[in-house]
């Protein structure tokens, strides 16, 4: 599809940037939409892409922080447990 300049939203009624959508949640034209993010509660789009991908930074360092601490706490029960039974092992002979 080619960009018409001028070229008005049926559903708004205001005339369409180029390269632009019109998104049904929010019910406005979005500048470079990429998507709605439900998280977000906002449209993706040309100025909203940084706070997008802070919103995805800070979510995926968060994972692996949540991920690498339970791993640190079920080795170290881990090893709590190994050593009692190594001990009991060891008293038992």
């Amino acid at each position: 599809m080619v960009f018409k300049p001028n070229w008005i939203c049926k559903t708004c009624q205001f005339i369409k940037p180029a390269r632009s959508k019109h998104c049904s949640v929010c019910n406005v034209c979005v500048d470079l939409m990429d998507h709605h993010c439900p998280w977000l509660n906002n449209c993706i789009g040309k100025n909203t892409i940084g706070e997008f991908n802070r919103f995805i930074t800070l979510h995926v360092i968060l994972s692996i922080s949540i991920f690498l601490t339970t791993l640190y706490v079920f080795l170290t029960k881990m090893q709590i447990v190994m050593d009692s039974y190594l001990v009991d092992e060891f008293i038992s002979k």
